[in-house]
């Protein structure tokens, strides 16, 4: 039996000597195609969601600039100064329990992991007026399959990436939406 895991616990430099450390797993199936971002982060076990929405602010907020790539589209996506807004404060967010929020929250440290491995591009226009500007050219969406694993206990996920499309022509992460705890099995699949 192969066992496909890319496992990665490093230091990743983010700017102004800043450092990260991933702790997450991204898991394929055996014919090779992507399963699922497998996340292990110890660091908000502990927290609040008030407490974890701050890390998460914080987190963002070292991301400004950044660009992360889709390996299945080559799009890159930016994270600027209204990602963080959006990411916390929206209408989405806001309505959601706190066990959503809380997993939203430790996503936050994970933008380029799943923006790297999404899939199931689509395209949506703009609905709003605040949109004419800062997403004059719609949205895309990206499907995501992720496990969170807390006191030794492995929750599956599936979510929406929401990426804007500036007037400048640039992609911005804009949202994570639809966050779902899944029964769908997202166990390594062994048949090619």
């Amino acid at each position: 039996m192969l066992l496909n895991i890319i496992y990665c616990e490093y230091l990743e430099y983010i700017g102004e000597s800043l450092y990260k450390i991933c702790e997450s797993k991204e898991i394929f199936n055996n014919n090779g195609t992507f399963n699922r971002l497998q996340i292990d982060d110890k660091d908000y076990n502990d927290l609040s969601v008030s407490e974890a929405q701050k890390k998460a602010r914080e987190n963002i907020k070292v991301q400004k600039g950044i660009s992360y790539k889709n390996i299945l589209t080559s799009n890159k996506i930016f994270i600027d100064y209204k990602t963080q807004g959006e990411y916390l404060y929206s209408k989405y967010t806001k309505s959601r329990t706190n066990e959503i929020k809380y997993v939203k929250c430790i996503l936050s440290n994970y933008f380029k992991e799943l923006f790297l491995n999404a899939d199931k591009k689509s395209y949506e226009a703009n609905r709003k007026p605040k949109h004419k500007t800062d997403a004059k050219f719609g949205f895309y969406k990206y499907d995501v399959k992720f496990s969170i694993i807390k006191n030794a206990e492995e929750t599956y996920y599936t979510c929406v990436i929401l990426v804007r499309n500036d007037a400048n022509g640039k992609k911005y992460l804009y949202d994570i939406l639809d966050i779902k705890k899944t029964s769908i099995n997202l166990h390594v699949s062994r048949n090619p």
